[in-house]
């Protein structure tokens, strides 16, 4: 049976290292076209023998539970997460078209690349949004907690389309009844607002939410940058002390960090949970969201007992409410190791916008470690230059 050729397909792209998504994504579809009336015969191959052969691995890339990040050297199956499952790579002594100059006409995919070509070319008709052609350095942590939601959505969906969750009243308003909707689904959010996602619930606003990676405030990122906050007293205050203490220019290895007083907060609440944000905003939006949340995202049965049939919004990190839905207030303490900070850091080429060189601002949880060591390191430089 005459199943592929490859050898034009490998001289005029595949040979092309570093090829960019726009580029590599065109030579699949180009060699798409070639393979004309046999381009059934792969499909078939694809179904049958490499679908047994990957099992659960090719049945996630179907129904949304895993992705598939193609390069010109190596393609990956991924789960939702990011978590390695298959890999297709080359040998890295061997060039692509040594590896492929064994597969001719009437052929059969031989080796691991071919094989991973070969799925890519089934997937680009049955699950092309399962594809990202060559991605820099590697999925943004955020596409892949939105795969892994709409896979789990997927998941809870019965019979009607749907899927009930339980939540908090104050999500929407005032008061503090729980009450249960319905989740029609969820998005990313376009721009560079303060939410990630937003979870869009029928007849009610959206949810709003800021997705950070990591279990931990040690590994947690930053809440915001300072540009946009830059006017507020407390944050003009920090600047112009590292202006005066540095010169305006950090140093390789110079981090600095205060965290913001309890007085202040309404500067750490407005980095948190948007520029709108304040202790009394309920006009949800983009920059004014209701939470944070660390880690996957998951939905667990409710433990409120009238919504036994419904769900409840969970990471299987921290989570973090706008004070809107706490009394007003943020709901922890200034000793809480996600209290915010302002911190400042060495970055070759940043800080311009302050007037700085090689300076990055931002606001951080204060128990990061670079946050950590920045408070220790702004002590014992004041200290270092106050008057014997």
């Amino acid at each position: 049976m005459q199943l592929l050729s490859y050898t034009d397909f490998i001289n005029e792209h595949l040979l092309v290292e570093g090829i960019n998504p726009e580029a590599l994504k065109a030579s699949f579809v180009a060699f798409e076209k070639r393979l004309g009336g046999k381009k059934a015969d792969l499909m078939n191959y694809v179904r049958t023998d490499l679908a047994s052969e990957l099992g659960a691995s090719f049945t996630g890339l179907v129904n949304n539970s895993n992705i598939i990040t193609v390069y010109d050297t190596v393609i990956k199956i991924r789960s939702a997460q990011g978590a390695r499952l298959e890999e297709f790579s080359k040998d890295a002594k061997k060039t692509v078209a040594d590896i492929m100059s064994g597969l001719v006409e009437g052929k059969m995919p031989s080796n691991r690349y071919e094989k991973g070509a070969a799925l890519v070319v089934y997937l680009m008709d049955a699950n092309p949004e399962a594809i990202f052609w060559a991605p820099k350095d590697s999925l943004k942590k955020e596409t892949m907690a939105l795969n892994a939601i709409k896979a789990n959505l997927e998941k809870l969906k019965g019979p009607n389309e749907t899927v009930r969750i339980a939540i908090h009243g104050e999500i929407f308003s005032s008061t503090p009844n729980v009450q249960e909707v319905v989740l029609e689904g969820v998005d990313k959010v376009d721009g560079t607002p303060k939410a990630d996602f937003m979870f869009m619930i029928e007849g009610n606003p959206p949810i709003y939410i800021s997705h950070k990676d990591g279990k931990t405030a040690k590994d947690f990122q930053q809440y915001g940058g300072l540009d946009n906050l830059r006017d507020h007293p407390f944050a003009k205050e920090f600047i112009e002390r590292i202006r005066t203490l540095t010169g305006g220019e950090l140093k390789n290895g110079q981090e600095f960090a205060v965290k913001i007083p309890a007085d202040q907060i309404d500067l750490g609440i407005r980095a948190m949970f948007g520029t709108d944000a304040s202790s009394n905003n309920k006009n949800w939006s983009a920059d004014n969201i209701q939470l944070i949340m660390q880690g996957d995202i998951t939905f667990t049965p409710s433990k409120v007992e009238q919504f036994e049939n419904a769900y409840e919004i969970t990471p299987s990190g921290h989570a973090m409410y706008n004070p809107v839905l706490t009394g007003g207030k943020l709901k922890m303490s200034d000793s809480d190791p996600y209290w915010p900070a302002i911190y400042v850091s060495f970055r070759n080429g940043q800080g311009g916008s302050f007037g700085f060189k090689n300076a990055r601002f931002g606001i951080w949880a204060q128990g990061n470690l670079g946050v950590d060591r920045g408070i220790k390191k702004l002590a014992e430089l004041e200290k270092s230059n106050s008057p014997a």
